[in-house]
């Protein structure tokens, strides 16, 4: 074989492979998009799964899927829309309950149990947290309507008889003091929290759920 043949047999043999690992590239990147988009499901049942050993709830499907149920009653936006998906919620229109409350009696982690629901509705792991606006810094003045709006829908508040911006601004100053924690203080979940994955910040604070952190 002469030098020519041979330098063409190899750029074949490397042009044949480069589709293979272009694939695999892309697969990867794709694996890490899935369970970056996982944000609503994970931190919403991983925060259910700590609420269930917080309160000594036993660990049957019946008993969790109970609990579910109730902690779907309550849930508002993004989490209210997973809790759908699932069919923990009244209107639901497909009944997947049981792909949660069964690996969760078995202590199966929740970012498996939610890699096993996108399996059943991809659209569970498209949900993701709308980034929530900072309270402490936010000039509400400069913020639309519609920003303002979310604001109270997220606190699940609405704001009756509001026509004009100023109408809004002044019904949420009223329910700041409800609803914002003390400053550098986690509060009780609800406020100017921004959630990306499953870490959740507020400020320059950034705190891992407990149900995350290693033993």
């Amino acid at each position: 074989m002469s030098d020519y043949t041979g330098e063409r047999e190899r750029e074949k043999d490397s042009e044949n492979s480069k589709p293979i690992f272009y694939c695999r590239k892309f697969m990867s990147g794709a694996r890490n998009s899935n369970w970056a988009s996982m944000g609503v499901c994970v931190t919403f049942l991983g925060r259910f799964y700590q609420s269930l050993k917080d309160n000594d709830v036993e660990f049957t499907p019946a008993s969790i899927e109970k609990e579910l149920l109730k902690s779907c009653k309550e849930a508002k936006g993004k989490e209210n829309r997973l809790c759908y998906y699932v069919g923990a919620t009244s209107d639901a229109a497909t009944k997947i309950i049981n792909e949660v409350s069964k690996p969760m009696s078995h202590h199966i982690p929740v970012e498996k149990i939610c890699e096993k629901l996108k399996k059943k509705d991809s659209q569970i792991c498209e949900l993701k947290y709308d980034k929530q606006i900072d309270l402490s810094t936010a000039d509400l003045r400069k913020l639309r309507v519609k920003e303002l709006r979310r604001i109270l829908d997220d606190w699940g508040e609405a704001c009756k008889g509001c026509a004009e911006k100023s109408d809004f601004i002044r019904r949420i100053h009223e329910l700041m003091p409800k609803y914002r924690p003390p400053s550098g203080s986690p509060g009780s979940g609800r406020g100017p929290w921004i959630t990306t994955g499953c870490t959740t910040s507020v400020a320059a604070l950034t705190v891992t759920p407990s149900w995350l952190k290693k033993t």
